[in-house]
């Protein structure tokens, strides 16, 4: 993988490693691009949609240091709301002690003296500061980075690239871009140009004028309220015309001139509230349809409320220009494939794909595939949900340790799951907030013979890593295809006619990768065993097949399973 970056280096390609889990992908790919960044005066950029990932990379940083003698420079990047004391929307409570005239106070200068070269992680750099503000600290260490662990939307939101590359002295080809998880990186970007307008977003923004005495802007957004009201067909989901919706707010007042008074009722909310202001997502929600992006705008509604959104179908807009510009990206995960359709999707010009073999013992894994049984949404009944449950009841009988079932949705985990005869069974419910689920994982975790019920698409699926022998076999109840909806159709339709690839790109590529993520929770090292089912025909036809790893069909699943952990 060194090699492969290294030519890439000298190519001006990116790189699309699909590189399993402990193959090492993080050091693998620093280390090449943090010596040329040494060398040419440049920065890497390592984005992450995962929290856990920025320990790595800057751990990565300390050991190079350490092993070698150098003396790399790494900054940890989150979001100001992550690191900063100031109310949403605010001015932070230690500007003053942190940003002087020309630049840092002395107090900050100290502290910057004192922090660069340790390589902190964000939460330890707030630790640290007492008195002024990390999050600004961050920004003036940009800087002298040799390194900067971030987010998507850091490197591929171009307004915040720009002011981070302003801090960082660096222009786009200097910069190196290790984009971790990619497997994720079309849907991220493509939200970055998609928004959503409620009913619920304009009453709020109708009550905060109101608070603020801004009459003229009530009345406004008062007209629009009943304006997108009258758009909304009815029940269900609407295609709405780009100009249509244009047309109806010019009746209310012109576009430009609705924008700069709602901007100044923003501006007033937050000079006075010290808190962002909820007319700010109607905001963005007008420029964001005033894209010129093939997007899918329609309503959806049922008898109590409404809303209307634009979804952008492609990612290109944020991702074109980074990717190609500058001095090389690697995209690497251990579910990207096929790579062709990122190259499509991302809008690459000149990609080098890659796939490297796991380093993990092939004894330690038994994936088996069930055929005779279908998720799909025509087979659906009774029968259907007792056949899941009793084959995922039965295996998980014969495992020795936990395990996970992860389903299509949480409608179809809850059919399944009161089916099941289970002792310690623990249940991701719609609308769980980030502290229950990790409360039920660290439950999970510490029993012995525990089954988790969970939708293959949610954070227990893809984003938590599960320590040691907490997991020893995994359920993939069904094929996690996206629901049929409007917005789903119109992406399919759009890569179709752009790739002849919508029902693959759109539809059946992301369901199986989301089955991967989900079968990649159970081996995670090197000494990890463990047994993973994949339960629905499809698994075993050859368009799927390709994408999976080497499947033993079975009818009987539980017998492969005792004898494994026998």
């Amino acid at each position: 993988m060194m090699t492969d970056i290294n030519q890439c280096l000298d190519s001006g390609q990116v790189l699309a490693a699909h590189a399993p889990t402990g193959v090492g992908k993080t050091a693998a790919s620093l280390t090449p691009l943090l010596e040329d960044a040494t060398d040419n005066d440049g920065t890497v950029f390592f984005v992450t949609p995962r929290h856990s990932q920025h320990e790595i990379a800057l751990e990565t940083v300390r050991e190079m240091n350490e092993n070698t003698g150098s003396s790399l420079n790494a900054v940890d990047l989150l979001g100001k709301t992550h690191m900063c004391d100031a109310p949403s929307g605010g001015e932070c409570p230690r500007k003053e002690a942190t940003v002087g005239d020309n630049g840092p106070t002395p107090r900050a200068r100290k502290r910057l003296a004192q922090t660069i070269g340790q390589n902190l992680s964000a939460e330890e750099l707030v630790d640290e500061c007492d008195r002024v503000c990390p999050y600004t600290l961050t920004l003036y260490m940009l800087d002298s980075a040799d390194l900067v662990v971030a987010d998507y939307f850091h490197v591929f939101s171009s307004g915040i690239r720009e002011q981070i590359l302003s801090r960082s002295g660096d222009k786009l080809n200097d910069i190196s871009i290790v984009v971790d998880e990619a497997h994720n990186l079309p849907d991220r970007s493509r939200d970055l140009l998609s928004s959503t307008l409620s009913d619920r977003n304009l009453q709020r923004a109708v009550d905060e004028a109101d608070r603020h005495a801004m009459l003229s802007q009530k009345q406004l957004l008062e007209k629009l309220q009943r304006t997108m009201s009258e758009l909304v067909p009815g029940p269900g989901q609407n295609e709405i015309p780009e100009q249509k919706l244009l047309n109806q707010i010019r009746q209310v007042e012109d576009i430009d001139r609705l924008l700069e008074k709602l901007n100044d009722l923003v501006q007033e909310v937050e000079s006075e509230d010290d808190e962002e202001s909820e007319t700010e997502s109607v905001i963005e929600f007008i420029e964001a349809w005033r894209q010129d992006n093939p997007a899918a705008r329609y309503a959806e509604a049922d008898e109590t409320s409404w809303k209307i959104r634009v979804s952008c179908l492609t990612p290109q807009p944020v991702t074109q220009r980074p990717l190609n510009r500058c001095r090389t990206a690697v995209l690497m995960s251990g579910t990207l494939k096929p790579q062709s359709m990122y190259e499509d999707l991302l809008g690459i010009e000149d990609m080098e794909a890659a796939e490297y073999e796991s380093t993990f013992p092939e004894e330690n894994e038994l994936s088996l595939a069930v055929s005779t049984v279908s998720s799909r949404y025509d087979d659906r009944d009774d029968s259907t949900y007792d056949k899941f449950a009793w084959y995922i009841q039965r295996t998980a009988e014969e495992v020795d340790g936990n395990c996970a079932a992860f389903f299509p949705s949480y409608g179809f985990a809850e059919r399944v799951e009161n089916r099941i005869q289970h002792d310690k069974t623990y249940i991701e419910q719609p609308g769980m907030s980030k502290q229950r689920k990790q409360e039920i994982v660290d439950e999970f975790s510490s029993q012995d013979n525990a089954l988790l019920i969970a939708p293959a698409s949610g954070s227990l699926g893809e984003g938590v890593d599960y320590p040691g022998d907490a997991l020893r076999g995994v359920f993939i109840a069904g094929l996690p295809l996206r629901p049929p909806t409007f917005e789903v159709q119109q992406l399919v339709d759009f890569l179709d006619d752009r790739y002849g690839e919508g029902w693959n790109y759109g539809y059946t590529y992301p369901a199986i990768n989301s089955a991967l993520q989900a079968a990649g929770r159970c081996i995670r090292s090197s000494e990890d065993e463990g047994i993973v089912v994949y339960i629905d025909e499809r698994y075993t036809w050859s368009q799927y097949r390709k994408l999976l790893p080497k499947l033993k069909e079975t009818r009987s699943p539980w017998t492969e399973t005792q004898e494994f952990f026998s």
